[in-house]
C-alpha cells in the first residue's frame, strides 16, 4: 500500500521538522502534538527525563484537556512506563504491559492507550517521550514511533536537559548527594 508509506514518510518529516524547529521543548511538544493529532488524536503528549535512579521529572506536557500532569512534576520511575523503556529495546505500547502504572489516573483523565519513545534512543536512555489517548491508536504503529524517536530523540533530550524542570530537579539531586549525612556530634549515651 505505496500511499500509507507515503503518508507516514510524510508525516514523520513533519513531526522531525516541527521539534527541530522549535525553540524550546514546551513548542516542540506543543507542535509535535499539532503534527500528529490529524492520524493519532492524541490526549497528552510529554517528555520525562530520569534525575536519578527512582526519581523521572516531567519537562513538558501538552495535553487536550485537565490533566493532573503538570510541567516539573516528580514521579517515582517505577509510577510511570520509564523501566520498561529501559528492559526492552525500542517503544513500549501500553496494550504490552499487564498491569498498566498510574493506570487509575489514566482512566480518570480517558486515556486508556499510550506509547513511550525512549530519548535519546541511542546507548543511554535518558527520558522518554509519551503520547497518549483516548483508545489504541498505536497499534501497527510502532515502527513509525521508532523511527521517530530516533530522528527526533537527541533533540527533544537537548532541549529537556535546558527546561527549568529539569535544571532544578538535577540541582536537587546534586545538592542530596554532597549533604554528608548527620552525624551524632557530642552526643554521648553512655
Amino acid at each position: 500500500m505505496p500511499g500509507t508509506k507515503v503518508v507516514g514518510k510524510t508525516l514523520l518529516d513533519r513531526a522531525i521538522r516541527a521539534v527541530e524547529e522549535a525553540p524550546n521543548l514546551d513548542k516542540a511538544v506543543a507542535r509535535l502534538a499539532g503534527v500528529l493529532y490529524p492520524v493519532f488524536f492524541p490526549r497528552r503528549v510529554d517528555v520525562g527525563m530520569r534525575v536519578s535512579h527512582d526519581r523521572l521529572v516531567i519537562c513538558a506536557v501538552w495535553s487536550a484537556s485537565h490533566t493532573r500532569l503538570k510541567k516539573g512534576s516528580v514521579l517515582r520511575t517505577g509510577a510511570t512506563g520509564f523501566p520498561e523503556l529501559i528492559e526492552q529495546p525500542g517503544v513500549v505500547v501500553s496494550s504490552d504491559i499487564p498491569t498498566v502504572p498510574c493506570g487509575e489516573a489514566l482512566e480518570q483523565e480517558d486515556i486508556h492507550a499510550w506509547i513511550a519513545v525512549p530519548i535519546p534512543s541511542t546507548s543511554l536512555i535518558e527520558g522518554g517521550l509519551g503520547v497518549a489517548a483516548r483508545t489504541d491508536v498505536f497499534k501497527g504503529h510502532r515502527e513509525f514511533f521508532a523511527l521517530l524517536g530516533g530522528e527526533i530523540g537527541e533533540r527533544l533530550a537537548e532541549l529537556a536537559r535546558q527546561s527549568e524542570p529539569y535544571r532544578y530537579e538535577r540541582e536537587s539531586v546534586l545538592v542530596l548527594e554532597q549533604s554528608e549525612p548527620d552525624q551524632n556530634l557530642g552526643l554521648n549515651l553512655t
